[in-house]
């Protein structure tokens, strides 16, 4: 008799971390409505209600970010700290985020590509289906008191479409693993980024 084979389990929820509304939207995206349409539940906990911003109200912004997680298929959440641009180092923050996130592997996004570490390996995840650029638009769209301002939408495309370039994709988004990266095999690694 054959053993019945083992369904694969069930990935683990993905989590990402936003100090304002609009970050996970605009710096990855795309990555989470890959991973959404893939079928893995993902879940943003949000760090203020961007109060210390100048355009949009807190209320304003959080009603856009509610929107932006449906449209990626993520559920949200916001934590409150100390409020935007008036965090503090506190223990009772560090426990209640750590709590949250020793759940899940941790990658870092950078917002703006000034933010990206010089001393990690990004993982490039190939965001380029046409339906997950278009969910990832319509998510950064939804931050209409953001996008008025600057050509957020524009820039985060075009960064996309550089790392696209380098891993040989139509568009990549560059995560920042906090720990080295282990694989069972090296069947799991499909490609990199160089092509000879």
């Amino acid at each position: 008799m054959k053993p019945t084979p083992k369904s694969p389990p069930d990935p683990a929820p993905l989590l990402a971390f936003g100090a304002h509304p609009d970050d996970i939207e605009f710096a990855c995206g795309a990555v989470i409505a890959l991973e959404t349409r893939a079928g893995r539940p993902a879940h943003f906990v949000i760090c203020s209600r961007g109060e210390a911003g100048t355009r949009g109200t807190p209320a304003q912004r959080a009603a856009e970010a509610k929107k932006a997680a449906a449209l990626l298929g993520a559920t949200v959440e916001f934590i409150q700290l100390d409020g935007d641009a008036r965090l503090e180092m506190r223990a009772a923050h560090a426990i209640r985020l750590a709590g949250v996130i020793r759940r899940a592997r941790l990658f870092f996004y950078a917002v703006p590509p000034e933010a990206e570490p010089s001393d990690i390996t990004p993982v490039l995840m190939d965001v380029s289906a046409p339906e997950i650029i278009a969910a990832w638009t319509a998510a950064m769209e939804a931050h209409a008191s953001q996008v008025r301002a600057r050509p957020y939408v524009a820039l985060q495309l075009a960064r996309a479409r550089f790392q696209g370039l380098r891993a040989g994709v139509g568009h990549a988004i560059a995560l920042f693993p906090s720990d080295p990266l282990v694989a069972a095999s090296l069947a799991q690694l499909s490609r990199g980024a160089r092509r000879f």
